[in-house]
């Protein structure tokens, strides 16, 4: 980086100078001491380079995002098929929402496959106030009163309530 100093002495222009201090010239037959007055002229300098850095990829859901299947549709009654009926909230728990109608059922599916491993006939409305669904470890985790802390892996929403000896497994 370079500065460009100039200055002004006896009306003449010369570069170089230290400011403020007596300069010492030497012509052929003379010497001059003389106070000089210096110009610093503005300079620019390049902007600091940063370090390379790796573009932030945002968090995502850790959880698979099929969570919902109308595969699990019991013979009762209609399913609700709409492909919005469950979303998700933002990571890293993803927190998910029911979105079917409210006097809709739901039927769980937890691990396993028994009979034992479903919940059914709950009211959408009351799921919505005494339930909870989180993404743990890569697991969707149920958390109500009927289970707690239960791994989940699917739900579905339907219209007539389903008789128990008419579940799965």
């Amino acid at each position: 980086m370079h500065r460009i100093m100039t200055f002004t002495g006896k009306n003449k222009i010369f570069a170089g100078c230290q400011l403020q201090m007596p300069v010492l010239f030497v012509n052929a037959s003379q010497v001059n001491i003389f106070q000089a007055c210096c110009t610093i002229l503005p300079f620019v300098t390049a902007p600091p380079t940063l370090p390379a850095t790796s573009p932030v990829t945002p968090p995502h859901c850790q959880c698979p995002m099929d969570l919902y299947s109308d595969s699990l549709c019991p013979a009762t009654g209609p399913c609700y098929r709409d492909p919005g009926a469950v979303t998700y909230g933002p990571p890293p728990l993803c927190p998910v929402t029911i979105n079917c109608e409210q006097t809709d059922y739901l039927l769980f599916q937890f691990s396993g496959g028994r009979k034992t491993d479903y919940l059914s006939n709950i009211r959408v409305r009351d799921f919505r106030q005494l339930a909870d669904i989180q993404c743990v470890n890569g697991e969707w985790r149920y958390y109500g009163q009927a289970r707690f802390d239960t791994v989940l892996r699917h739900v579905v929403c339907y219209s007539v309530a389903i008789p128990v000896e008419l579940l799965p497994g």
